[in-house]
């Protein structure tokens, strides 16, 4: 990863038809490189939760597919003019492989013009006790932390574009209370699209509490 928040994608895999090993190499954008992350976060999260599905993210000449055959495994698909390459990746080496890209994005967040304030205020952020209804307060706050890193990720993206309504808000003296419920609203929806889910299964919340690669 480099200081500007870009990177390097590389992937060496041997093809079923050919000798040697090939490798399937991406230049990935600071912005995309977040999308990435969030990617492996989302995967990492409904794994532990037991509330598995199909994923994809579709970068630029790259798409990542989970869940489509093997669950433990991940597809890139490279598309370069009219040639093409798939590999796949254990999902093991691909959440052990972002680790260190994860620290790197979130330390890029807070340090942000606004990640402070965007970390104080998803800090103090109430969530219904509704939706973690059934869950040991261990657990509950093992699955807010992840998502509030997720919240934080999302909104040092948003805050960073050009006309954000959320940076104006943020600028304002008089809109600070506007800023924290547009911040409230985003970790909200992240805590409704994981935990209030059909296939949601509570006794594979334990898995939380077990020691694992650091989404």
């Amino acid at each position: 990863m480099r200081d500007d928040g870009s990177a390097r994608l590389s992937l060496s895999y041997k093809g079923a038809r050919q000798n040697g090993i090939n490798r399937i190499s991406y230049e990935i954008s600071a912005t995309d490189l977040v999308q990435l992350v969030l990617f492996e976060a989302a995967i990492g999260l409904r794994d532990a939760l037991g509330a598995h599905r199909r994923g994809e993210l579709a970068l630029d000449g790259l798409v990542l597919k989970y869940g489509a055959g093997d669950r433990d495994l991940l597809s890139f698909d490279r598309q370069l003019g009219f040639s093409s390459q798939t590999a796949f990746c254990p999902l093991k080496e691909f959440h052990a492989a972002m680790a260190e890209v994860t620290e790197s994005c979130l330390a890029r967040a807070e340090t942000s013009k606004h990640g402070a304030s965007l970390k104080g205020s998803l800090a103090q952020c109430r969530i219904p006790e509704t939706l973690l209804a059934g869950m040991s307060p261990d657990i509950a706050d093992q699955i807010l932390y992840r998502l509030r890193e997720m919240a934080l990720l999302i909104l040092a993206e948003d805050v960073a574009s050009r006309g954000s309504a959320l940076a104006r808000e943020l600028r304002g003296r008089k809109t600070q209370k506007d800023a924290v419920e547009m911040i409230e609203a985003v970790l909200l929806s992240l805590v409704n699209e994981f935990v209030d889910d059909e296939d949601f299964r509570r006794d594979d919340c334990a898995r939380l509490l077990e020691p694992s690669e650091k989404y």
